[in-house]
């Protein structure tokens, strides 16, 4: 899978948190602070038209996809913003991350019947992504940081 081929040269970064985890399109700069990297969004590759996503997280088989248009763009680091809902879903469970970034936790946010049962649900399908990468990298100044830290070992 496409995602295996840039997880193996460690350039595949998952972000989540609540309200703007994701990175944007100039993210080489922000993650690898040079120009000689090709990086973008899932849904903008370079040599392809933006597409707009159904969910912040594509579904499996979408997601390849894109990540395949990406290895053919000549794209080398790829940012992709995980969902509570995406990792709750699976819709990336195949994927095995290099990194995870998490920016923050936010209450009321994504809670309700029709997504998490509960704050602690949230809190856990968010952790989620952290032990599905190699390194991982949180935001020590969150004030729910205790409350996810016991979902990742």
């Amino acid at each position: 899978m496409m995602a295996d081929i840039l997880r193996a040269a460690g350039y595949l970064t998952g972000t989540i948190g609540t309200n703007g985890a994701i990175m944007p399109a100039g993210c080489d700069h922000a993650v690898w602070g040079s120009d000689k990297y090709s990086c973008a969004p899932c849904n903008e590759t370079p040599g392809y038209d933006c597409y707009e996503l159904n969910n912040t997280t594509p579904d499996p088989m979408e997601l390849q996809m894109y990540l395949a248009m990406m290895v053919k763009a000549g794209c080398t680091h790829v940012v992709l913003e995980v969902s509570s809902q995406g990792m709750k879903q699976k819709r990336v469970a195949t994927v095995d991350f290099a990194y995870a970034v998490w920016t923050n936790i936010e209450t009321g946010d994504h809670i309700g019947p029709n997504e998490h049962k509960d704050f602690e649900e949230y809190l856990y399908c968010k952790a989620m992504l952290l032990n599905q990468s190699r390194r991982a990298y949180v935001n020590c100044d969150d004030r729910h940081l205790d409350a996810f830290m016991k979902y990742v070992p």
